[in-house]
């Protein structure tokens, strides 16, 4: 993912008077010094030439500022009329609008919006539409055609980003039941890495083009996917049409799956609400909910809230939410269990409870909630920690 910076800055320059070269300088809240910029290619036309410089009125703490301070690298977009909506009110009034569901009112402006990628750190962007700015009359023009060119540029800067990556093109290889045998843990979890980087690779690139309006076709085409671009193209022909006998289906027919009675009580049980989950499942997720509530009703959990608390919390969410990937389906299975995928996810289970479990420690040196309240909560959390490594030791005997 991107290293994102908005409210942390004080003020910066972008300087592209030199056709060919972009230099710059950026200071952040809590640096003494600022992180400078050597980039490799221009400034989109608006920028393009000129001295740009821009100031942040309300600097605060808050984004990530751990980048090298040698930002060395190829110029991706920048410009200083990047379309974007700015809400119309402040943002705790947006906050209760949209918890209500209710339209935020906004309009169209202009933002400021600096990317590139760096050795150091990969892709960096600035953006904000809440700076001052200012811009000298440019030292050379950039014409349609070079603009054309640049922009294709930061395209290829973008895709060669992904490729370092993903260690290269598209590592996510397609099932094929011909000659697939079964997987280990470790194959399943090479192949649940390269999904998670083409899943950011995707999210990147939907945020990066949100307000193109070509952008299903950009993105298509970033990913490989062809046959979006087909589709697209097929239905703006008029060529995709529904078969008769599909459009009466009704797939709110289908029988729901039952879970396997003989299983019940080992492998799921019923939460609240009457859905089977499995019982470690469901343990994480009365962890994680429980100290959401002690938090709350201690007004922990504002806009203003700790990070680290928020953090605990969240890791443990995500935890429940890796097991249930891993173990819910056993409620619906006999003996083909893909044990090496179970083992897989149970490892990456594992990972974002060990975080909420050293996050703790940070919650609890900040003495933010009652001392016996979180000592309950990180037992918990050992606690479940001892059961999923069983569990995974169950299953990995199983694969082999």
């Amino acid at each position: 993912m991107a290293w994102r910076l908005d409210t942390s800055v004080i003020k910066g320059e972008i300087d592209n008077r030199t056709p060919g070269i972009i230099s710059g300088r950026v200071w952040l809240v809590g640096r003494p010094n600022p992180i400078v910029l050597t980039l490799e290619g221009n400034a989109l036309r608006d920028m393009a030439g000129c001295l740009l410089t821009f100031t942040n009125p309300t600097p605060a703490a808050g984004d990530q500022i751990s980048l090298d301070e040698r930002q060395q690298g190829m110029a991706g977009d920048m410009t200083a009329s990047r379309k974007v909506r700015i809400p119309d009110v402040p943002i705790a009034e947006m906050i209760k609008l949209m918890k209500a569901n209710e339209p935020v009112p906004e309009h169209i402006g202009n933002a400021l919006y600096l990317e590139w990628f760096s050795e150091a750190n990969g892709r960096v962007v600035i953006e904000s539409a809440g700076y001052t700015v200012a811009i000298t009359l440019p030292a050379w023009q950039m014409t349609e055609a070079q603009d054309r060119a640049q922009r294709a540029a930061n395209q290829a800067a973008m895709q060669n980003f992904f490729t370092r990556l993903t260690g290269g093109e598209d590592q996510v290889k397609a099932y094929d039941p011909e000659d697939d045998a079964p997987m280990d843990e470790f194959a399943w979890e090479k192949f649940m890495k390269a999904a998670d980087q083409r899943a950011d690779k995707y999210g990147e690139l939907l945020d990066k083009y949100k307000d193109h309006p070509d952008r299903e076709r950009i993105v298509a085409r970033e990913m490989g996917w062809t046959w979006v671009a087909d589709m697209l193209d097929a239905g703006e022909h008029g060529a995709l049409k529904v078969d008769a006998d599909q459009a009466g289906d009704d797939l709110t027919e289908a029988p729901d799956l039952a879970p396997n009675p003989l299983t019940e009580g080992v492998d799921w049980v019923r939460d609240e609400y009457g859905y089977p989950q499995h019982p470690l499942t469901l343990r994480a997720i009365k962890i994680s909910m429980g100290m959401w509530h002690q938090c709350k009703d201690l007004g922990l959990l504002d806009e203003t809230g700790d990070e680290a608390l928020n953090n605990m919390i969240f890791q443990t969410q995500v935890t429940g939410a890796k097991l249930a990937g891993a173990l819910n389906s056993l409620a619906y299975r006999g003996e083909d269990v893909d044990a090496g995928f179970v083992v897989a996810n149970l490892k990456r289970a594992l990972q974002h409870l060990h975080q909420a479990i050293e996050t703790a420690g940070a919650v609890q040196a900040k003495d933010l909630l009652p001392a016996q309240a979180l000592k309950d909560y990180r037992a918990s959390l050992f606690a479940l920690r001892e059961e999923i490594l069983a569990l995974t030791k169950s299953f990995r005997k199983k694969q082999w």
